[in-house]
């Protein structure tokens, strides 16, 4: 109707805006009484000539153009989130993760695709997976999670979590680990079936503290194999035992995630990408 109401005021005759909108005279005439009706002011005053804005009509004329303008550039806007690569992911990676993942991504992909941007929230994998189901964010990289019937998991890549040393090793009895992660009880298991034991341990949940640590020969830790190499795998040895964990890494989303062009060049990007 406001379409109906622009054309008229614009060519200010009825009959010639019924034939430019290819409806008929009493249609247009009756969409403009109910309107008029609506709002309860006369937005035109009709003569023989034609027909002429009233001070109501003008005014309204000025805020339907402002309504039309922006519904079409809402269309468009929703029109572009289907076929253009663009907008905003929402995205949960544990921190330890980011280091290896991201830079490896984010570079080349930005590059390629400026037009979509990133907001990342960094937690534990179960945190984020929860996240998504809750529809707080839309994709997150989370290791070993548990499946769900809302979401769809791919396997990104495996790392091993193990026991490490630095070479310069100043204190090869003090343990370095996060004692609330199963990779670390799993790990702690077969270590005491082995009988090697600590005589002092450093608990945190920090895998970044846990490497600097461990680089400065604090102690042995566990940790995952990729974020000790993203610091550095230089004088870095396991340590003499066979214990280790294998983690997986899943990207996590819903179905509904792989609708807009954004998420599906991001999917199709990590899936083809080699992960060394």
């Amino acid at each position: 109707e406001l379409v109906y109401f622009i054309q008229i005021a614009q060519k200010k005759h009825i009959s010639r805006a019924a034939e430019i909108l290819a409806v008929t005279q009493p249609t247009l005439s009756h969409s403009l009484r109910k309107m008029e009706e609506s709002l309860g002011v006369q937005l035109l005053i009709r003569s023989k000539r034609g027909v002429t804005l009233t001070a109501a009509g003008e005014r309204f004329y000025e805020q339907a153009i402002n309504m039309v303008e922006k519904w079409e550039s809402i269309q468009e806007a929703v029109t572009n989130e289907g076929h253009l690569p663009m907008g905003t992911i929402k995205m949960g990676c544990h921190t330890g993760v980011a280091q290896y993942t991201l830079p490896k991504i984010l570079p080349n992909f930005c590059q390629k695709y400026p037009q979509i941007n990133f907001q990342i929230t960094h937690g534990l994998s179960r945190h984020l997976v929860e996240k998504v189901i809750n529809d707080e964010l839309e994709f997150a990289f989370a290791v070993n999670p548990v499946g769900h019937p809302d979401l769809i998991l791919k396997l990104i890549l495996q790392d091993k979590v193990a026991l490490w040393r630095h070479h310069k090793c100043k204190n090869i009895k003090t343990l370095i680990y996060d004692p609330n992660l199963i990779q670390s009880q799993k790990i702690l298991a077969q270590l005491y079936k082995k009988d090697i034991h600590f005589s002092n341990s450093i608990k945190t949940s920090s895998l970044e503290l846990m490497v600097h640590l461990l680089l400065e020969g604090a102690g042995q830790a566990i940790v995952p194999e990729r974020v000790l190499k993203s610091f550095s795998n230089k004088n870095i040895v396991h340590s003499e035992t066979s214990a280790f964990y294998i983690d997986k890494l899943y990207a996590v989303y819903k179905p509904q995630f792989k609708l807009s062009m954004r998420a599906k060049v991001f999917l199709a990007y990590i899936h083809k990408k080699t992960w060394n």
